[in-house]
């Protein structure tokens, strides 16, 4: 029997004052018996929290009368859990009769039906009601029940018991119930698996042919048949050594960086019918052989005067931290005052109120992207616009649009002269911020821009609105594979 489908029975048949709640367990009548702490199938708040034990649930129905501060009040006496306000009217109503069903309840909730279970004198007496122990009791002082039937009855009443438990049983989690979690969203995990696929270039799959590795190179030993292992001390000892000779071998100081010549041993004289040389205990002479001179260095080639610089390869932004563009006037929700804390920390603060706490404004700052990210990753923010031959526009992925034509001004893309900033934003996120009332300007909506509703006064959907934003510029640099380190 289902706990909650019992006490709803129970309360719909006014039968709710027949429940007794001990230190231990909840009786209904002699009929049924449970933990007062047995888990029920209904979620708390709203399906995203924990269920509801049993106790809280009977709690609840005798105090849903009362004021909420007296019922909590009764709650903490009692030493059970609050139904939460938010459940509140649905708990009653699905508990009352007002309501068949409630979408908060799951099946999948632990349950074990302790009514079903055998009881004879080898079990537990606790599961029992206390009418029916009262009943044993006075059965056993009475003498129908002796020490032969509890012999007899102990192995019988474990393995029905385990038989009892086991029928009851039924699988709550599976592998495929376990990826499937309600009100959870794994977009941003699978965007950043893809990110890391496009980095290690092999975002079209894992069928691609890989190059073939190059067989290790087999390590020669070095022959040591012509080194010495100690410095020829013959010469300096005849004197030699005023006369700048110098010998080589471990330990001596004539190496090739001081310019000086490089001693060179002459192979041993031939003999006769290429017989090999009899062994002579006298030493090698040195012959000193003059270095050659490196070759001086080419000057490095300089372009000519009509001759444009090479472009930077896809390599040079490689890593490099995204540029983000806000506007420079005082007409706008977001300008260098606020757009660092609102970016970083997805908090709103209006650009005059952030002026007056005594925050400067600068051109550039750079922040720390935490929000959707398990490691923070540095950002740039901005109002300055780059030149229009600076490679750094490569690296500007998002503006935020005030609505007119001046804002771009300078820029480098094709259209903006004339006011058409579609090729531009197709290359960046363009965003304008507005208030859920404001009506969007002609020429905002003409071109390729995302529009963010921002509440004047409402603060708590700034988060959320940052967490959108993030999410739309990591799907267009993912599509564009991009490689910043975004």
């Amino acid at each position: 029997m289902d706990p909650l489908q019992l006490l709803r029975e129970w309360t719909m048949e006014g039968k709710l004052k027949q429940i007794k709640l001990d230190a231990n367990r909840v009786e209904f009548g002699d009929s049924y018996s449970f933990k007062r702490d047995m888990l029920t199938s209904y979620k708390s708040e709203k399906a995203k929290g924990p269920f509801y034990a049993l106790d809280a649930l009977l709690t609840f129905l005798r105090e849903r009368s009362t004021p909420f501060p007296a019922y909590v009040q009764r709650a903490k006496e009692v030493g059970v859990r609050t139904v939460s306000y938010l459940d509140r009217k649905d708990v009653d109503a699905y508990l009352t009769g007002l309501t068949s069903t409630s979408e908060y309840i799951e099946q999948s909730a632990p349950e074990l039906n302790f009514a079903e279970l055998p009881q004879d004198a080898g079990a537990d007496d606790t599961l029992e009601p206390a009418a029916k122990r009262a009943r044993l009791e006075s059965g056993a002082a009475a003498g129908t029940s002796g020490p032969g039937s509890v012999a007899t009855g102990t192995a019988s009443t474990t393995e029905s018991l385990m038989d009892a438990v086991a029928k009851g049983e039924r699988r709550l989690r599976d592998r495929t119930s376990m990826l499937m979690v309600p009100h959870k969203s794994f977009a941003s995990v699978l965007l950043k698996a893809k990110d890391i696929l496009v980095t290690h270039g092999r975002s079209q799959g894992f069928g691609q042919d890989r190059a073939k590795a190059k067989p290790a190179a087999i390590p020669v030993k070095r022959s040591n048949r012509t080194e010495r292992s100690a410095p020829d001390t013959t010469l300096q000892s005849m004197g030699f050594a005023d006369i700048s000779i110098q010998t080589y071998g471990p330990g001596t100081n004539a190496t090739a960086a001081t310019g000086s010549a490089a001693p060179v041993t002459l192979p041993p004289p031939q003999s006769a019918a290429g017989s090999r040389p009899e062994p002579s205990s006298a030493p090698r002479r040195p012959v000193l052989l003059p270095n050659p001179k490196p070759a001086p260095a080419a000057p490095a080639s300089r372009p000519s005067s009509g001759q444009k610089p090479a472009r930077p390869s896809s390599s040079s932004i490689a890593g490099a931290a995204p540029i983000i563009i806000v506007p420079k006037g005082f007409d706008t929700k977001l300008n260098m005052f606020n757009a660092k804390a609102f970016l970083e920390e997805g908090k709103f603060q209006k650009w005059e109120d952030a002026q007056a706490a005594g925050v400067r404004k600068s051109s550039k700052e750079t922040f720390k992207r935490t929000i959707g990210r398990t490691k923070p990753v540095v950002y740039h923010v901005t109002d300055a616009a780059p030149d229009k031959r600076d490679p750094t526009w490569r690296r500007v992925v998002a503006v935020f649009v005030q609505g007119k034509d001046w804002q771009f001004r300078g820029w480098p893309f094709k259209g903006v002269e004339e006011g058409d900033m579609v090729d531009s934003f197709s290359r960046m996120l363009a965003v304008y911020l507005a208030a859920p009332a404001e009506a969007v300007p002609p020429s905002v909506r003409s071109w390729n821009c995302r529009i963010f509703r921002l509440h004047p006064s409402n603060r708590h959907g700034d988060m959320q609105l940052v967490r959108d934003f993030y999410e739309a510029l990591d799907a267009l640099l993912g599509a564009r594979k991009s490689q910043l380190k975004y």
